[in-house]
């Protein structure tokens, strides 16, 4: 699963989401997924895998002071009072798909964090 490949994951390490699961999502129930590691999360952009929560809490929340890269994923969250991420450290995304609720923020920074946006990126409401 994707909890137990971040658990295993050391600072630097690229988590792979192989195209076998391609057009399905992975579900991580009402919780958010906190990443407290430099990591990339890297999946082709052709197989649109999605990483969904539908809790009261953002589908992830990058710790201060960690460097995360999101590549070629489609996060959701489905609750209408939550960001998609909250980003308190480094995140740079690159051809991913936010998809928030009607009244959902996408990406939420604190002060001291920093956002990088490459390629075709889409910031969407369902």
């Amino acid at each position: 699963t994707l909890l137990s490949a971040l658990d295993c994951a050391v600072d630097g390490d690229t988590i792979f989401l192989e195209s076998i699961i391609a057009n399905n999502s992975i579900d991580a129930g009402e919780n958010s997924i906190a990443i407290d590691k430099d990591i990339v999360i890297f999946a082709n952009a052709e197989n649109k895998i999605k990483v969904v929560t539908e809790g009261n809490a953002p589908t992830f929340v990058i710790n201060a002071g960690k460097t995360v890269s999101f590549v070629g994923v489609n996060i959701e969250n489905i609750d209408t009072s939550t960001p998609v991420i909250e980003n308190d450290g480094d995140l740079t995304i690159t051809d991913v798909n936010i998809i928030a609720s009607t009244l959902n923020v996408n990406v939420s920074n604190t002060a001291a964090a920093n956002l990088t946006i490459k390629g075709e990126c889409n910031f969407t409401k369902d």
